[in-house]
């Protein structure tokens, strides 16, 4: 949350992240989309003034991992995916 935090405090509208973990460290997509989305709804419950209105998860490579990690978070259906 500490890049939502400092992108807030410079009045930022949208910031994007990247799916982490699935990379090298190997995280089972499912699991690093459900705590990025988790990580998200807190900031937007906690900072319902915040003057981000779009977070964009970003997948480079469409392989198996990434592909789980799309479909995950298009069906919670919180978040756009680009």
């Amino acid at each position: 949350m500490n890049c939502l935090n400092k992108a807030a405090s410079n009045g930022y509208v949208s910031i994007a992240f990247p799916a982490l973990g699935t990379g090298n460290l190997n995280y089972p997509p499912a699991m690093s989309a459900q705590y990025m989305i988790e990580a998200i709804m807190e900031f937007s419950q906690e900072n319902p003034e915040s003057s981000i209105t779009q977070v964009k998860v970003i997948v480079y490579h469409l392989d198996i991992k990434t592909k789980k990690v799309r479909s995950f978070i298009t069906k919670s259906q919180i978040l756009d995916f680009c």
